[in-house]
């Protein structure tokens, strides 16, 4: 993981997500591969959401709604609308915002998805649509209302 914070917080998820789920361990591989494949996913899925936030940073959604360049205004209205796409990620149910961020950033294929999700491509280009949206419609709001998150900076 790269930090003891970030191992100790997969290391907890593991054994929560193994309680949980304890009864749905049938005995085909040993337990501790059954364990083991539970750590590895949550350690997966935690390396996803820690790529997903330094990706929208460099994100080419920014680069196309505010120029570059040089310019001090441009910059901060640049690192605003970095943080707005960040808080419009964050507000998608899991499962959205697991499909959004793959198929729109990882650029992987619905039937990648739908294998990793164990779910079907349907319901996976279902929810990429409703993610989409939900971003745009966040965006268009935060455009509208003016809102910059950060309190009148």
């Amino acid at each position: 993981m790269g930090d003891h914070a970030d191992a100790d917080d997969v290391t907890q998820e593991t054994f929560v997500k193994a309680f949980t789920n304890l009864g749905d361990f049938r005995g085909d591989s040993s337990f501790y591969t059954w364990l083991y494949r539970i750590a590895v996913n949550a350690s997966l899925n935690a390396v996803r959401k820690r790529q997903i936030v330094e990706y929208l940073r460099e994100s080419e959604i920014i680069n196309k709604l505010l120029p570059g360049g040089d310019d001090p205004h441009a910059r901060l209205e640049r690192m605003d609308a970095e943080t707005a796409v960040e808080r419009a990620v964050a507000t998608l149910p899991e499962k959205q915002k697991a499909v959004f961020v793959m198929r729109y950033y990882e650029e992987m294929s619905y039937e990648e998805i739908a294998e990793i999700l164990k779910t079907s491509v349907g319901g996976l280009k279902a929810n990429y649509f409703h993610a989409l949206k939900k971003v745009q419609e966040f965006l268009r709001h935060e455009i509208q209302t003016g809102t910059d998150g950060n309190h009148g900076r």
